[in-house]
């Protein structure tokens, strides 16, 4: 629970440099098959990346942001760790967001320079907020193991980086701007701190044992979102699984068919549209049994699909926002796809009353800091809403179900 994470590549880069970390399509054709990246080529790249990134605009000794609009593929990766390096913090914002709701995540970030990659157009972004302009390295010369890269190592310790910004992501709010959430690296941590915690009633944390049972797994959720990072980082770095990455376009039921079909995946991340889809596609369906489990955000998978998907393989509901990244949930049965075993003791929650459901609410806990991502970004609160309602299984303790928010 106290390791960096750009520390941790640099690592695994020196000790096992041919460990596979992404695997990337590579054409279009998904027939083509895919490219896997060790370790080593990541590291590599990262190096080459942050070299480039200080001969362009220096280092920072601020964390001064900078903002990354890219083609959705796994330079968001390489970007992220190089700007750490260089003494950056990386703004990610959603290909979702307006121009207007771009350049108001400038303006709240006080970011003066943009890194984008060709293909994607960024003009009308730059034009609004008269940014610096940087165009980062094309993908063939990034893992081209021939070019020489000198090490470029990140210096710090944990105690001495804990508190340092390293990414800013976004919630949206009700008036439908974006706000930014910032990330320190002692919230990038909590994953790993969580995964420490012990089985309880014989069931493991999903951070743990059932997300190291997989050996390649589809992440299908846009990784222009915090929630698409950070599970793939948690995925290759914490469960030593090998992330693969579809094509850059939002995801379908038949690009699921391909990745599954030629990308040789045992498990997957998925946006719940998606699996509304693969529930209605008998091809799909019949691919999903090969799947030792698929994880997707709680709350939001229609009663009908979910029934239909857990007869083929296990579907974990997982509780993941902006600003708490993970909490600790156990291993729920594959008959309760809908619930989340959510841990009573370690997460520091309680659960209020609102006629027959029931308010989640976390408490500060000093015992619990390493835990608790939500007051790693809401410092001086107390205690925590995040304004969602559940319901209890009717037999099973501590399983609980989303049944909506408390403003609805």
């Amino acid at each position: 629970g106290n390791r960096l994470m750009p520390v941790m590549v640099d690592e695994v880069a020196a000790e096992t440099p041919d460990r596979v970390c992404f695997s990337i399509p590579r054409s279009t054709d998904l027939k083509a098959g895919f490219h896997d990246i060790t370790f080593q080529t990541f590291a590599n790249a990262i190096n080459k990346t942050a070299s480039f990134i200080e001969r362009e605009i220096g280092r920072s000794s601020m964390f001064e942001t900078v903002m990354y609009m890219g083609i959705q593929d796994v330079r968001y990766f390489i970007v992220l760790f190089a700007l750490m390096k260089t003494g950056h913090k990386v703004l990610f914002s959603s290909h979702r967001n307006s121009v207007a709701g771009h350049t108001d995540l400038v303006k709240q970030t006080d970011c003066g320079i943009i890194m984008y990659t060709n293909g994607l157009s960024c003009a009308g972004i730059i034009e609004a907020s008269r940014m610096e302009t940087l165009c980062m390295p094309e993908l063939d010369y990034l893992f081209d193991d021939s070019v020489h890269t000198d090490p470029y190592p990140y210096t710090k310790t944990f105690e001495q980086a804990k508190h340092h910004p390293c990414m800013v992501t976004h919630t949206t709010n009700s008036t439908g701007m974006p706000k930014p959430v910032i990330w320190t690296h002692w919230l990038l941590a909590t994953t790993d701190a969580q995964r420490l915690v012990p089985d309880f009633d014989g069931r493991p944390t999903v951070w743990n044992k059932v997300f190291d049972s997989s050996e390649r797994c589809y992440s299908g959720v846009p990784i222009c979102d915090s929630a698409g990072i950070v599970t793939a980082l948690v995925e290759v770095l914490l469960n030593g699984c090998t992330v693969v990455l579809g094509p850059p376009n939002n995801p379908t039921a038949n690009t699921f068919e391909q990745v599954v079909t030629y990308g040789r995946v045992d498990a997957a991340s998925l946006l719940p549209r998606t699996l509304e889809e693969i529930a209605s596609s008998q091809t799909g369906l019949a691919l999903l049994s090969r799947l030792k489990y698929v994880a997707y955000a709680a709350g939001s998978l229609s009663p009908r699909a979910g029934e239909i998907l857990s007869r083929y393989t296990h579907l974990y509901s997982l509780m993941v926002s902006t600003e708490t990244g993970s909490i600790i949930q156990h291993a729920t049965d594959r008959e309760d796809w809908q619930y989340m075993c959510i841990n009573p003791k370690y997460n520091g929650i309680e659960w209020r009353p609102r006629g027959s459901l029931y308010e989640l609410v976390f408490k500060k806990s000093n015992d619990l800091a390493d835990v608790q991502g939500i007051f790693k970004t809401s410092l001086r609160s107390q205690e925590c809403s995040m304004g969602d309602l559940y319901s209890k299984h009717p037999t099973k303790p501590h399983h609980w179900k989303h049944e909506g928010r408390t403003d609805d």
